[in-house]
């Protein structure tokens, strides 16, 4: 920390770090696990200076990663990490000190005009010439079947409410069921447009755990209703089965997403 200057502004994929105790918090997930480093190339022009680097990691064999700094009066006033190296985005270390990749990952900006800075959002950061495009969001399969199974309920119910009551074994002549149906699509559109973009929240896990209760909800509606008799136990447990089974995915997701 001898030359972090007191103000530094560091731009990860998760978003602008400020200050030299933030960027501390945010380094020492990797110190701690740190057996060895190697530079690989290192380039300066100017005020910049871009490093290329090999570590190895209690977690991970190898893991190259880079970073681009400016430096002011002898001090890193700013940092770009286009990337997290490896070992920080294994699912064990993330899961034991995540918070702090948490913090701030969707700020909109983080341009000071002395430093020239721009953050524009989790995916595109650039700072004075250096520049990268990433993604933050890791999308796991239970998270991609999650988005699928909404994509596909929204759509089935907005266009063909009739036929998604059969899937269920529903006979919806006669009922209110049509209309509830495409408040339904309506809900679960909504639903996958967030979790499509995931980055937009400043707590994704928050979102997906949001998704997660929505479907306990709706399994217990389901089990309620075949027991009140309003519709037959197979469609009961087939809608509680399917509400189950997002809720699973959901689960799953939060569990084994580093991102998350």
């Amino acid at each position: 920390m001898t030359y972090i200057a007191d103000n530094i502004v560091c731009c990860t994929p998760g978003g602008p770090i400020e200050g030299a105790e933030g960027y501390r918090a945010f380094m020492s997930l990797l110190v701690q696990i740190l057996a060895s480093a190697e530079l690989i190339a290192a380039l300066g022009v100017d005020e910049k200076a871009t490093l290329v680097y090999d570590t190895r990691t209690v977690p991970v064999e190898s893991s190259p990663a880079a970073e681009c700094v400016t430096v002011t009066n002898a001090k890193i006033v700013a940092n770009l990490l286009p990337l997290r190296p490896a070992a920080i985005r294994n699912p064990a270390v993330h899961k034991k000190h995540g918070s702090h990749f948490r913090r701030n990952r969707t700020a909109t900006s983080c341009t000071p005009p002395r430093l020239g800075i721009q953050c524009s959002n989790a995916r595109h950061l650039r700072i004075q010439g250096c520049a990268m495009a990433t993604s933050e969001i890791i999308t796991s399969l239970p998270l991609q079947i999650l988005i699928g199974g909404r994509i596909f309920a929204a759509a089935t119910h907005l266009f063909a409410p009739r036929w998604a009551a059969r899937l269920i074994r529903m006979d919806a002549t006669g009922t209110p069921a049509i209309t509830y149906a495409r408040m339904f699509a309506i809900r679960n559109a909504i639903l996958a447009a967030g979790l499509l973009h995931l980055e937009s929240f400043t707590e994704p896990s928050t979102f997906v755990a949001l998704n997660v209760l929505v479907d306990s909800v709706d399994a217990v509606a389901f089990l309620a209703a075949g027991l009140r008799k309003d519709i037959s136990a197979r469609s009961a447990a087939l809608g509680a089965g399917i509400s189950l089974f997002a809720v699973a995915a959901g689960t799953a997701a939060l569990l084994i997403d580093p991102a998350l």
